[in-house]
């Protein structure tokens, strides 16, 4: 008798540890910055304006790599992301390498990307470059609040 209450219990013990074994893990806060840091080269794949700036918070800043000047907030940072229309028909972003870094509410990434551009002419170019990203996380969603963007030096 001792032994099958033994064996019952056992099969209790089993049987609720197996739904928290079967729970998937928490997201990790990093992992929602390595989602936001996609969502903005999906949107700078679009040469939308509007859709990039979305990923931006209204008051963010950004040197962009061809920037002569700063822009701030979301209409600054639309027209900066639209003047790429002026240059290409297509365009995308490839990471090299990068991190992330979590502060509680804050996180910066930075790191090296590559800019792959289709011209209107039908030529492609390459653009080497390195990044730094400071975002906040408002209402559980992670924006841009600063951006900066420069080429990599040649070679010496």
């Amino acid at each position: 008798m001792a032994a099958c209450r033994r064996v019952v219990w056992l099969m209790v013990l089993v049987a609720s540890c197996a739904g928290v074994v079967a729970a998937p893990p928490a997201q990790a806060p990093e992992r929602d910055v390595e989602a936001a840091i996609d969502r903005w080269a999906e949107a700078f794949a679009t040469l939308d304006g509007v859709r990039s700036a979305a990923v931006y918070a209204p008051d963010a800043r950004l040197w962009g790599t061809v920037a002569r000047e700063q822009a701030t907030g979301h209409e600054a940072i639309r027209a900066y992301f639209d003047s790429g229309r002026q240059r290409a028909k297509a365009r995308r972003v490839v990471f090299g390498d990068r991190t992330v870094r979590v502060y509680g509410e804050t996180a910066v990434s930075s790191g090296r990307y590559d800019f792959h551009t289709v011209l209107h002419d039908g030529s492609m170019t390459v653009r080497h470059a390195r990044f730094s990203m400071t975002f906040v996380r408002f209402d559980g969603r992670w924006l841009i609040v600063d951006h900066h963007s420069s080429e990599v030096p040649p070679a010496p």
